[in-house]
């Protein structure tokens, strides 16, 4: 029991340390994960991860690409009246 007290008083420095640098916890705790387990799977050596390309259009404007832009409304059709075409 003595051992579990003295593992948690030993890690409050990491908890603290979390608390001051991550703006997100858990975004933070996952990346971390998921980088040393990374790491773990390929023995430090890590193969680099390719990029996706940038349309010239769209990186230049700063718009986010395959966004779909909403369909024009089209009014309602009052009672009586013919459907718009």
């Amino acid at each position: 029991m003595l051992q579990i007290v003295n593992t948690r008083a030993n890690l409050l420095g990491a908890s603290r340390v979390l608390d001051d640098i991550a703006l997100d916890k858990y975004t933070f705790v996952r990346d971390a994960y998921l980088q040393r387990r990374r790491s773990l799977i390929y023995d430090g050596d890590a193969p680099e991860v390719p990029q996706a390309p940038q349309d010239a259009a769209s990186g230049a404007a700063g718009a986010a690409p395959n966004i779909l832009q909403p369909a024009t409304a089209t009014p309602p059709a009052t009672p009586g009246s013919a459907p718009a075409r």
